[in-house]
């Protein structure tokens, strides 16, 4: 494409010799950095999507293996959740079901705080092609892509993708296909080695502990998490969490207030940190983004918005947009 990629990745302090190794985490503004920049510098709007034609299917190292011993597609998915986090420390995947439909998406932690949206595109790829090899259909389509970023502005980006309609300013970003592809069996090709490759992912996320310490306390890093996952909806309120781990709401609040954590601020900021995603990435009204971060009215959205930037939601997208 014309670039020195070399060149890009020394800015980045990366190297190729770290890139070929499958079970490196990298630092993830480096990944969304370098990805962005050489969108920029090729004129690609594309750009991430078209790294997957280099790319082996599902390339996340030892979890990749495991996911192909799995007995259905809803397994081999659900590997992929789990053990997303030795491959990427920036997002986190989840499957969310309806009567019909089946929603495998994509949640970026730094969403807002980086230009991400290569990122992003490449990840969706490779669950499509990820649910290609699965389904051994290489021409299977999900229903629709979904992406929670504006549509780029490069005029050679396709509005499909591998022939699939893209919905852009969506509200996550995530692919969609019928729910009965979940349970389509697969042929494990090597059934009797899934207890090995267990204690090999185990041994690999004990190293990366070690190399890669968490900077939040565990109980942390699930409550985010789970936040996260239901900042959407009208359920996202502790009494729903403590109905589903069986606890009283107030001594799950004493619980969390043992470990240091306040589910109510920590669901504000997390709702501001989404807000800012929204505002940077995608072209949704004020008063939409107010909404999808549970916030009753644009103006109490604007008070809270304000009170931690200084300036209102308006002003703060106005100088953070590309």
């Amino acid at each position: 494409m014309g670039i020195d990629d070399n060149a890009i990745l020394r800015r980045y302090g990366l190297s190729p010799g770290l890139l070929g190794d499958q079970d490196l985490l990298l630092p993830y503004e480096a990944v969304t950095g370098v990805m962005e920049e050489a969108s920029e510098l090729s004129g690609q709007g594309d750009f991430s999507r078209r790294l997957t034609h280099y790319q082996r299917p599902i390339p996340i190292g030892l979890p990749r293996v495991l996911m192909h011993q799995a007995g259905s597609v809803r397994v081999a998915l659900q590997t992929l959740v789990e053990y997303n986090h030795l491959h990427s420390q920036g997002i986190v995947w989840h499957i969310e079901e309806s009567e019909q439909h089946a929603y495998l998406i994509r949640e970026d932690k730094m969403a807002g705080k980086l230009p991400s949206f290569q990122y992003a595109q490449l990840s969706i790829t490779h669950a499509i092609i990820a649910m290609r090899t699965f389904l051994k259909q290489p021409h299977w389509l999900p229903l629709k892509v979904l992406y929670s970023y504006t549509e780029p502005r490069h005029s050679q980006v396709p509005q499909r993708l591998f022939g699939a309609r893209i919905h852009y300013n969506q509200e996550r970003t995530a692919i969609v296909f019928a729910r009965e592809h979940l349970d389509r069996p697969l042929s494990p090709k090597m059934p009797n080695a899934g207890n090995l490759l267990q204690l090999q992912i185990e041994q690999l996320g004990h190293h990366q502990r070690q190399r890669y310490p968490a900077s939040k306390p565990e109980a942390l890093i699930r409550l985010e998490y789970w936040i996260r996952r239901h900042i959407h909806q009208e359920n996202c309120q502790l009494s729903v969490l403590a109905q589903q781990l069986s606890l009283h709401p107030k001594k799950l609040q004493r619980q969390l207030a043992d470990l240091g954590l306040n589910f109510r601020r920590l669901k504000a900021d997390i709702r501001l940190d989404m807000a800012e995603h929204y505002l940077r990435d995608s072209d949704l009204p004020l008063t939409t983004i107010a909404a999808l971060v549970g916030f009753g009215d644009l103006s109490g959205f604007s008070r809270a918005f304000k009170n931690r930037h200084q300036h209102s939601p308006l002003a703060w997208r106005e100088s953070h947009q590309p």
